[in-house]
């Protein structure tokens, strides 16, 4: 594969994790009760899948068989669902979407794209 590709990868797989310890502090300030605080810090994570998601787009026909389309639109589905709840202003519903929706959906994401990557960004 392309270096360029392999560097994406890496870049992504970097990001995401990042993101997912984002998701994390959002919980635990959600569950210390702050919820406006939360918000411009949440929206920074979406937009971050999202530019992930952009970036490895033209990588996906070069990997193995996989399951991050499936996963990525699931992951969508789980941040919409927070964001109809940030916007309602809801915190338990905010939190309730977090931790039984949103976050069990991006690890399973994220473990795909590990997965998937995995390969690749060993080799170099």
């Amino acid at each position: 594969m392309d270096q360029q590709y392999n560097e994406i990868m890496r870049l992504s797989a970097d990001l995401a994790e990042r993101c997912r310890e984002g998701l994390e502090q959002i919980k635990a300030k959600l569950n210390e009760g702050g919820l406006e605080d939360t918000m411009a810090y949440f929206n920074h994570i979406a937009n971050s899948f999202y530019n992930i998601l952009e970036s490895i787009q033209p990588l996906l026909g070069e990997l193995s068989p996989n399951e991050l389309e499936f996963r990525s639109k699931s992951l969508h589905e789980a941040f919409g669902a927070a964001v109809k709840a940030y916007e309602a202003k809801d915190r338990d519903h905010v939190l309730e979407v977090m931790q039984f929706t949103l976050i069990p959906a991006y690890n399973k994401w994220q473990g795909e794209l590990e997965r998937c990557f995995r390969p690749y960004i060993e080799v170099n």
